[in-house]
Order: structure tokens, then sequence, then C-alpha cells
């Protein structure tokens, strides 16, 4: 099953509230699943017309987040990401870590290591 498809199943929800400036399109989202909320801001470029729905999202962040999480430092994410390590890519990193750490305690640890485990078969 596609980890769009275990999301929705899920019943995971999204609302979003969006604003235009400038190239960028910025969401304030927040994710809705049993009981529990958990906000999620970001921005895509403004010609970015893609659906934005919690799967595609959550799918997103899982990805990226045990991504950082896998990796045993900060070089080697650099590396699996294809990125410079410089300091705003190591920013990013130390991002994608805490995201992870939200992530695990909205979604409960189970939960967040199946939606890794097939975010990674997505790739």
């Amino acid at each position: 099953m596609l980890l769009s498809e275990l999301i929705a199943a899920d019943g995971i929800t999204l609302t979003a509230d969006v604003s235009e400036g400038g190239w960028r399109r910025t969401y304030q989202g927040v994710f809705h699943f049993e009981g529990r909320t958990l906000e999620h801001d970001w921005s895509v470029d403004i010609t970015d017309t893609s659906e934005v729905d919690a799967a595609s999202l959550l799918s997103t962040a899982v990805h990226y987040s045990a991504t950082a999480e896998a990796s045993d430092d900060f070089e080697e994410y650099a590396d699996d990401m294809d990125m410079e390590p410089s300091e705003e890519n190591r920013k990013t990193y130390t991002m994608w870590l805490e995201v992870a750490k939200s992530l695990r305690s909205f979604l409960g640890d189970e939960r967040y290591e199946r939606y890794a485990y097939e975010a990674e078969r997505d790739v």
C-alpha cells in the first residue's frame, strides 16, 4: 500500500491557511489524528500547483525526518541527500530531527516507523 493511501486510511486530516507573497505560497497547517493535533508550516514555489493534502505533506515530512534520523551524523545525511555540507543545510538536518520527534509524539512510534518504512519503499 502506498504511504498516501495508508495515511488516508488512518484518517489523518489537515486544515491549512494559505497566504501568497513574492515567489512563495505559505501554508500554516494543522494535522488532526485521534483527537491530537500537530502544527506544521511550510512553503512552496508560487508556481507549484500540486495539491496539498494531509497525505502528500505528511509523506514528505516522514520521508525527510526518517532520513535524518537514520543518518549517523550530519555529514552522512548531507551525502544521502546529495547536499553540500553547509551551515544552512546543517540547520535543515537539525530541523528534520526535531520534526521527527514531533511526528513520533503525534503518530506514536509504531505508526511513525511503519510510515517511515513505506516512505522509503515509495521513493
